[in-house]
């Protein structure tokens, strides 16, 4: 086979209720000829990789550009991309997480973007699907990968793997793969992905469907997720330092501090409360001259600071129970 314009990643571990609809997706989209499927097993206990080769026979025309690597034991979600991008041979990079899936013309357009601007990488719209309802979620246009960088740092477009496209030169030139067993803010690789970008483009509607119905708006994280997500926000800001220490990101460092410890305050546990005062307190100065952030999250991250913490509850209460239970119908 020639080389692929195109490879797509999906891990695949505990998923078999997921894999069927994540996998028709992408084989059907208007988009094939010139795209190879990765899939990696890391050794998935249930029978996510027997629905997904039975899903794989129904497309025979296809069978050419489909692999399935499978790891001897579980190493979890990084080491598994890890193990796609080192087996990728396409100019661009998707990643796909297994429970979720495409819109039919997500790899079409997405391409296209990044042809027609000769850029390194674009980025989509994506909705949140919560069973039977979908939410929209908008990203923001940006001219260029710095102001992309700085958009994603402080918050107002999103720094996940999978509404994106990135030209795999942007890895492999930089060495850059995901953390392996840190999977908790893995994703915060991407904007060390995009710091090397010269060109992006971006897709103004809703190529992805990021799927919630198991997932709590919430999360609820024990110690190695806290470890591990500490871990990736100061190998982020490391990478920063060491590679662009004259880019001036001390604004864009303090709001990525903020974005990072925002969940403790979406629980409504006093305990999480002291958690965010304990974590990055030195950006709790910069609160109101991040640019980009919500009036609303700046005004919470101020109580915070202030050990105002009834508000911070309020807001838990009223936006997060209340407003976002009808939205999602929980």
């Amino acid at each position: 086979m020639a080389i692929p314009d195109i490879s797509v990643i999906v891990p695949v571990y505990g998923v078999e209720k997921y894999i069927t609809g994540c996998t028709e997706s992408l084989f059907n989209q208007t988009m094939t000829n010139s795209v190879e499927f990765i899939f990696v097993n890391d050794a998935t206990k249930d029978n996510s990789i027997g629905v997904l080769r039975d899903v794989i026979s129904q497309y025979p025309r296809l069978e050419s550009r489909i692999r399935i690597i499978s790891h001897n034991e579980n190493k979890g979600l990084p080491s598994a991309r890890n193990t796609g991008l080192a087996a990728a041979r396409g100019e661009y990079i998707v990643h796909i997480d297994g429970d979720d899936f495409a819109e039919p013309t997500m790899l079409e357009d997405l391409y296209a973007a990044v042809k027609k601007a000769n850029a390194d990488f674009a980025w989509s719209d994506y909705y949140i699907s919560f069973g039977n309802k979908k939410r929209l979620l908008k990203q923001p246009f940006f001219d260029t990968p710095t102001d992309a960088v700085r958009g994603m740092l402080r918050g107002s477009m999103k720094y996940n793997v999978w509404n994106k496209i990135c030209r795999r030169s942007l890895y492999t030139d930089n060495a850059i793969t995901f953390p392996d067993g840190n999977a908790m803010g893995e994703d915060l690789t991407m904007i060390m992905v995009i710091l090397h970008a010269r060109k992006c483009a971006y897709v103004g509607k809703p190529l992805y469907n990021y799927v919630q119905s198991e997932r709590q708006m919430t999360a609820v994280y024990d110690e190695k997720k806290l470890s591990e997500l500490r871990y990736n926000c100061d190998r982020l800001k490391r990478y920063m330092d060491e590679n662009f220490p004259d880019a001036g990101w001390a604004s864009e460092n303090a709001a990525l501090c903020q974005l990072m410890k925002w969940p403790f305050l979406l629980d409504g546990k006093y305990s999480s409360y002291r958690r965010w005062h304990q974590w990055f307190p030195d950006s709790n100065r910069l609160i109101w001259q991040t640019k980009g952030v919500n009036t609303r999250i700046k005004f919470i991250e101020w109580c915070a600071a202030k050990h105002l913490f009834p508000f911070v509850w309020l807001h838990y209460i009223m936006v997060i129970k209340i407003f976002y239970g009808i939205v999602y119908g929980k």
